[in-house]
């Protein structure tokens, strides 16, 4: 009977620490992930480090992708639970998009930057 101890402890861990949603795990990936795109589109200053900045921001751009698609399966939210999201990711998720935008745009009216392959990633996360 040496479980029940360590049960109880798990259990009041994970009552403190809190478990967290996959709705919250997500839509955090999801600002993280602009986040790293912005990050990466920031590198961008010339031909070269395009170039070289390419595979990150492709594999990136499919994570994007990939947590995007995991959001839209996941089933919706009560509505409490909805206003808790929005109120503990929106902004964040909002930062990151227009931090994105901003250097989309810095990239976009400099055609030495704008290799095909950055074109494609960014036209991807529109």
């Amino acid at each position: 009977m040496r479980k029940l101890p360590l049960i109880s402890a798990v259990l009041v861990g994970l009552l403190l620490t809190g478990c967290k949603s996959k709705h919250d795990e997500v839509m955090g990936g999801l600002a993280a992930k602009l986040n790293a795109v912005a990050d990466i589109l920031k590198t961008i200053t010339d031909a070269e480090s395009a170039k070289s900045a390419t595979p990150k921001l492709q594999a990136a751009t499919n994570d994007l992708k990939a947590l995007s698609e995991q959001f839209k399966s996941l089933s919706k939210p009560a509505p409490d639970e909805e206003k808790r999201l929005r109120d503990k990711h929106l902004q964040n998720i909002s930062d990151a998009a227009n931090r994105v935008k901003a250097e989309g745009a810095r990239i976009e009216t400099n055609p030495a930057l704008l290799t095909p392959e950055v074109q494609a990633a960014l036209q991807s996360i529109r």
